[in-house]
């Protein structure tokens, strides 16, 4: 085991290179507006940003043993891609004992570090917007075979990457799209069972990058609403779900599908992979309907049994990148210190925030999501992984530490229950998972079909499908099996 140090030491070592690099040469740390080198700190690894022969880079360094277990898994990356290069991942390469640094008694000693190319190009996000703006589809449309060679390339190779986000990926001039590899990255167990991050990914961007081919003229206030944080999608995702339904894109309705449920396996990757690949051949269509993932507000978006007028809608004030909530006048709603029970878990400016609906609104600060009122005060804390608000059925869904619970209108418990997954409340009943089985439970926790099928999804027009040994079949809302 090599020398822990301590970050604020890393750092010094980096912006002093002389004679502390082993090997590496014409290295150096570009200092940014304040004068300090650019880095971050995660998981135990010190992340700087890096300049090594005229070529952008990052170097990783372990501050704790946490950290030094994770390079110890990027190196396994580092050492097959020396074997097979992969055309969609970012150079990476692993250096022992490569710098120099002193610990916090003022020994010195030679640390580790890898070193990760960040590849010449636009980022994700930002060059959809680039040709969304000018109303160009073709770019964006040519992204979605890139899109599922990726995500191929990355299952054949079996590598994990848990960090794939739209700043993450590079489209070079030619189209061609890079990850960056990251603290992250490591091979697959070779079982196929662990938790991987990457599916849901790919799914989100996908459909994003689809939808902005179809409708161009959304995407940037789709951006705007942080549409990319995939833990803000689920109610997007189901409105896309609904739509491709409607209009037979299949392969769109899959992938929202493999979002909204929270498939996390690896066994799952071959179906997204070839979700992916039908995505990418299917021709985006202008529809209308992709209008509805913007509200504008109406009849649907009036407080239940409250005043709607002067009705409180979130706009992103032009300062930071922050949400708050303000009248029609532009005048802030909430002002003043919150007296909720929940002091302290409660802000007035959010990281994410939606429209009311039924007098309640979805926020979220950081990645931890909660629910307010009309009057700003917290109807559930933020500190739930995913808040879901059906004012209908005046039901709320919420996540924490991955399991699903009911809570009422008030922001009360419904029951004791927690299930592993749950969807949508549709047509009164809610498809769940239990034990690695799935049935349908009611908005007020009792099951309402047992827990028996493989798969099971939302009811829609009185009927739903559901799996049973790699069948899919439907039933009625009794649980009676129709037809296949």
């Amino acid at each position: 085991m090599t020398m822990v140090a301590p970050v604020v030491n890393i750092v010094e070592a980096v912006l002093n290179p002389e004679g502390r690099f082993a090997t590496l040469e014409d290295i150096y740390a570009p200092l940014g507006g304040n004068g300090e080198p650019l880095f971050s700190v995660s998981d135990g690894i010190v992340s700087i940003e890096m300049v090594h022969r005229d070529k952008r880079c990052r170097l990783l360094c372990a501050c704790s043993e946490v950290g030094e277990q994770r390079l110890k898994e990027v190196r396994r990356v580092s050492d097959r891609l020396l074997c097979r290069p992969l055309v969609s991942l970012a150079a990476v390469s692993y250096h022992p004992r490569e710098l120099y640094v002193f610990d916090s008694t003022g020994q010195g000693s030679h640390v580790d570090v890898v070193v990760q190319e960040i590849p010449a190009g636009e980022r994700l996000d930002n060059y959809i917007l680039q040709y969304t703006a000018a109303g160009e589809t073709g770019p964006v449309r040519r992204l979605l075979p890139t899109l599922a060679a990726m995500a191929e390339e990355l299952a054949a190779e079996g590598i994990v990457h848990n960090n794939i986000k739209p700043y993450n990926i590079i489209v070079a001039g030619d189209g061609r799209l890079t990850l960056t590899c990251g603290a992250t990255v490591r091979l697959a167990d070779s079982e196929g069972s662990e938790v991987d991050n990457d599916n849901i990914a790919l799914a989100l961007i996908a459909a994003v990058t689809f939808i902005a081919a179809c409708r161009p003229d959304l995407y940037t206030e789709l951006q705007r609403r942080k549409v990319f944080m995939l833990v803000g999608f689920c109610r997007i995702a189901t409105r896309v779900r609904n739509i491709a339904a409607t209009h037979d894109i299949a392969p769109l309705y899959q992938l929202c599908n493999s979002l909204l449920r929270r498939k996390r396996q690896l066994l799952g990757r071959g179906m997204l992979n070839s979700t992916l690949r039908a995505l990418a051949d299917t021709a985006p269509q202008p529809l209308a309907e992709f209008s509805v993932l913007v509200p504008a507000g109406g009849a649907d978006s009036r407080a239940v049994g409250e005043e709607t007028e002067n009705k409180p809608a979130p706009l992103c004030r032009p300062e930071g990148d922050k949400w708050c909530y303000v009248l029609a006048d532009g005048a802030p709603v909430f002002t003043g210190a919150s007296e909720s029970a929940f002091e302290g878990e409660f802000d007035k400016m959010y990281d994410y925030a939606e429209d009311f609906f039924g007098g309640r609104a979805v926020v979220a600060v950081g990645e931890d999501f909660g629910l307010i009122d009309l009057r700003g005060g917290p109807v559930l804390p933020t500190v739930f992984e995913e808040v879901r608000w059906y004012p209908n059925e005046q039901v709320i869904i919420a996540i924490y530490e991955g399991r699903s619970m009911l809570y009422d209108r008030m922001g009360g418990r419904i029951g004791h229950g927690e299930w592993e997954w749950l969807g949508d409340v549709e047509e009164g009943l809610i498809a769940a998972s239990s034990d690695g089985r799935y049935g349908y439970i009611t908005a007020n926790g009792l099951t309402a079909i047992d827990f028996h099928f493989d798969d099971a999804y939302d009811f829609r027009g009185g009927e739903a499908i559901v799996e049973i040994d790699g069948r899919e079949m439907r039933i009625d809302r009794h649980g009676k099996i129709l037809g296949r």
